[in-house]
């Protein structure tokens, strides 16, 4: 229940950072409606006025989401909890995949307003991830579907193009663009950061059965079956 609380909590965080700049240009938003499975929305009742209104909007989710998921993580360090370590790692990585360049995505609203070319991009590396079975989320491959389906649709003049105000140019392209690799690669160090306390789930439960480990997964932190255990936790009887 802890650790669903904080994923909650979480969310709810990088969806405030989306009201908060559709607040500060005065754009008219709906309430925060949490989807199960999928995460939560607050959705504009109103267009930005700018590209750069639009890119701060889309921006300022991840930006507040991943501050949070840094406040956890540092706590989770300083008291030696595992449970908050878990819910940093969580939360960096939901930010980091919010921004991914797909349509129904954060980034993918970035993407549109760098480059028309740029949603076509993160379509074929996505599909690339689910095909070398990279990411194996259902998720995933939805939005993988929704993406598809818009990038086909204005390639093949079946939807509008994207209006003139939704292009950034000159410095604020440039901004733009740097605000994003360095959300995605101060997220990528937090990760790697926060993995050098944290145990994986298999870890954990090991410890409590009194198994001691020879060597912990620093290189593959996801892969709670490294070399030396595999099948260790399978089997009660073997120590």
């Amino acid at each position: 229940p802890a650790y669903g609380c904080g994923m909650v909590a979480l969310i709810l965080c990088h969806e405030s950072g989306h009201a908060l700049a559709m607040r500060h240009y005065g754009i008219p938003f709906s309430g925060m409606v949490f989807i199960p499975f999928l995460g939560a929305a607050v959705a504009a009742q109103a267009p930005p006025k700018t590209a750069g209104e639009e890119v701060v909007i889309a921006l300022a989710g991840p930006y507040v989401g991943s501050a949070a998921a840094a406040v956890v993580g540092i706590s989770g360090h300083v008291a030696d909890s595992q449970l908050l370590m878990a819910l940093a790692d969580w939360g960096f990585m939901i930010n980091l995949f919010n921004l991914f360049p797909l349509y129904q995505l954060d980034g993918g609203r970035v993407a549109d307003c760098l480059s028309p070319a740029l949603p076509a991009v993160g379509l074929a590396a996505g599909i690339g991830l689910a095909a070398s079975g990279a990411i194996s989320n259902p998720i995933f491959y939805f939005l993988l579907l929704g993406g598809a389906f818009q990038v086909g649709s204005r390639a093949l003049g079946w939807s509008d193009p994207a209006p003139p105000w939704k292009r950034l140019r000159g410095a604020q392209m440039y901004a733009t663009a740097a605000a994003y690799a360095s959300l995605v690669a101060a997220l990528l160090a937090a990760m790697t950061l926060n993995n050098a306390k944290r145990k994986t789930p298999r870890q954990i439960q090991a410890e409590r059965a009194g198994i001691v480990l020879d060597e912990a997964p620093t290189d593959h932190c996801y892969d709670d079956y490294f070399a030396s255990f595999q099948g260790a936790f399978d089997d009660p009887d073997r120590s």
